[in-house]
């Protein structure tokens, strides 16, 4: 899946006009070799300012790439919930959807503000 935010890019420039999904999923592959080797450069010179920036832009790309389960319902809005990634250390507590009480999630748990996709989508009166 092509990560969002290259996606834009792409078409901002036009780019996505003139090349073939396969030469796009190489364009992503490639720039996140880029920043990986920033990294390790930064790292070296112990520019710890700039590893933490690029740090966090590898970050940003690898979250766009994880599902969406569902959302975290507050005052202000709404907020996206993913599945957990790859080795990350998790509860064993479901996530319920506080609507219908349908499995978000079988770990991460518990979360009483948790927003299923489908009730989500359903209009705020409609949810009950």
């Amino acid at each position: 899946m092509m990560n969002p935010k290259v996606a834009e890019l792409m078409r901002n420039h036009g780019i996505h006009k003139c090349l073939s999904e396969d030469c796009q999923h190489r364009i992503e592959h490639i720039s996140k070799l880029i920043i990986e080797e920033c990294i390790k450069v930064a790292t070296e010179a112990n520019s710890l300012e700039a590893a933490a920036m690029i740090t966090m832009h590898f970050k940003l790309l690898k979250e766009a790439e994880r599902k969406l389960i569902g959302y975290a319902e507050r005052e202000e809005g709404y907020y996206p919930i993913y599945e957990a990634a790859k080795g990350q250390i998790v509860t064993h507590a479901f996530i319920l959807c506080k609507y219908c009480e349908g499995q978000i999630s079988t770990c991460m748990g518990p979360r009483h503000d948790a927003v299923c996709l489908s009730c989500y989508e359903k209009e705020p009166e409609q949810r009950w």
